[in-house]
């Protein structure tokens, strides 16, 4: 309707033709989703620092890296990297949401200590712009406490922070999401607390939902005997080990 009644250069119809965008990704209906976002940036409507802008270049990048077109990926990224690093204010929570996103391209792609100035300056963002409790800005402390405690590259590792960040994601869910209590058990480990890490490695299997499918309940299981043979967990960054979602890039580690 907005297509027909207002024209492609339409505000409206911009935002229209990126939800639906987002929406074909979502469904995995790449070509259309392909097409539609590649047309909002085309008539120049959007500002480099504009959200939905961002948001549609993330949007085309994380498809790619579904789609394993990553050299199509990756200078869309690099342009999201160079517009955020100027950034220094978030008035729209949407944009915590695209550095979410570019996080999980260099979690993905290697750059590790890329990722944790990027959560970092999530979280400094963050604090200013959205609640404690906002989705992204606790992404970005599980994506950090993750970095801290298993990264493969030494420098990046800091066990001591690790737990900090994921005993305060435990405790503002409770102690009952077994996603936080497995980064727990991991930082746990980094620090060459081996007994924490088993009991709450082992509580973070308890509390796996009845239909958890089974290379995610073996993946902690591997990581729980690694615990018992006090060895700490290091990640792979394959993409088989990644679930990056649209609404929240989750980023899940396996057992290497």
């Amino acid at each position: 309707i907005h297509l027909e009644q207002l024209g492609e250069r339409d505000w409206q119809t911009r935002d229209s033709l990126k939800d639906l965008g987002v929406l074909y990704v979502v469904m995995n209906r790449f070509d259309e989703a392909e097409l539609l976002l590649k047309k909002v940036s085309k008539y120049g409507i959007l500002k480099d620092l504009d959200p939905d802008a961002l948001y549609t270049k993330s949007t085309l990048g994380l498809m790619y890296i579904e789609m394993e077109r990553y050299e199509d990926a990756e200078p869309l990224f690099d342009e999201l990297r160079v517009s955020i690093q100027s950034l220094q204010d978030v008035s729209d929570p949407k944009m915590l949401r695209v550095m979410n996103h570019l996080t999980g391209w260099y979690f993905l792609s290697g750059h590790h200590n890329e990722a944790k100035q990027l959560c970092d300056k999530i979280l400094k963002l963050g604090s200013k712009s959205a609640s404690e409790g906002h989705p992204e800005v606790q992404l970005a402390k599980r994506h950090l406490a993750i970095l801290l405690s298993t990264c493969p590259e030494d420098p990046v590792r800091d066990g001591e922070r690790a737990v900090e960040l994921a005993t305060d994601l435990c405790e503002q869910t409770n102690w009952m999401n077994y996603d936080y209590l497995d980064i727990l058990a991991a930082a746990y480990a980094e620090i060459d607390d081996f007994g924490a890490a088993v009991k709450w490695g082992n509580n973070a299997i308890e509390l796996l939902p009845e239909d958890t499918d089974p290379e995610t309940r073996a993946s902690m299981q591997k990581r729980l005997e690694q615990y018992k043979l006090h060895k700490p967990h290091r990640f792979k960054p394959e993409k088989t080990e990644f679930d990056l979602t649209l609404e929240f890039t989750q980023i899940h580690p396996q057992s290497g």
